[in-house]
């Protein structure tokens, strides 16, 4: 009786080791598996950032000359899955310190939002709005509000 109870308790290890060598292979594969796809994700985030950095760079290539010289500061926000383009702006005119901010849709060329900060002799302005993807409008009057609206786009 304890010889087949001895046996019994040997099959039994058997099987649970045979279990549990089973049960790594899995394991092993589904984390080769999911390491393909975070290398294959990382890559086409890549390619995204890259064609987005490309159609910043050519927003202003025709038109405005000034607006050419301007930096562009771009980016690819992959949860809304779309390219956003910040370009900065300054310039005086008459004496008068200009800033400009806009914001762009890369792709589309739509403008989301400008913040316009004029500096001159008779002291300073701004002007400031913002339209959000679903189509509402956002007013700020502050160039920190502006930037907290960027925010959503450029993060």
């Amino acid at each position: 009786m304890r010889d087949a109870a001895i046996v019994l308790l040997l099959v039994s290890v058997g099987i649970l080791g045979y279990f549990v060598h089973s049960m790594n292979a899995i394991l092993t594969d589904q984390q080769r598996q999911i390491s393909n796809l975070a290398t294959k994700a990382k890559a086409s985030t890549l390619d995204l950032q890259e064609k987005c950095a490309k159609q910043a760079a050519s927003l202003f290539k025709e038109g405005d000359a000034q607006k050419k010289a301007a930096p562009v500061e771009n980016h690819y926000n992959q949860r809304l899955d779309r390219c956003f383009a910040m370009v900065y702006d300054e310039s005086i005119v008459s004496g008068t310190v200009i800033l400009i901010q806009d914001l762009y849709d890369a792709f589309g060329g739509t403008n989301l939002g400008t913040f316009v900060r004029s500096t001159g002799k008779n002291g300073q302005s701004t002007r400031c709005f913002f339209t959000m993807l679903s189509g509402e409008e956002k007013k700020c009057s502050t160039e920190e509000e502006f930037k907290e609206l960027v925010k959503i786009y450029m993060q």
